[in-house]
């Protein structure tokens, strides 16, 4: 298993999970943004899948 983390930008961040997750959007973004200063998320993949997301900071 292989951890990386990103640091970044929300609407670059948004971007990114917009590409793996369609139903992530901007509306999304700017809900977790507006509740919280630190959005921190955690993603799960394989191969070049999206298998999972969880919230871990909020």
């Amino acid at each position: 298993m292989v951890d990386i983390v990103i640091g970044t930008h929300g609407m670059a961040l948004s971007t990114i999970l917009h590409f793996y997750n369609p139903g992530f959007g901007c509306d999304g973004l700017k809900h977790n943004m507006v509740l919280y200063v630190i959005y921190i998320i955690r993603l799960d993949f394989d191969g070049d899948k999206n298998i999972g997301k969880q919230e871990l900071l909020k």
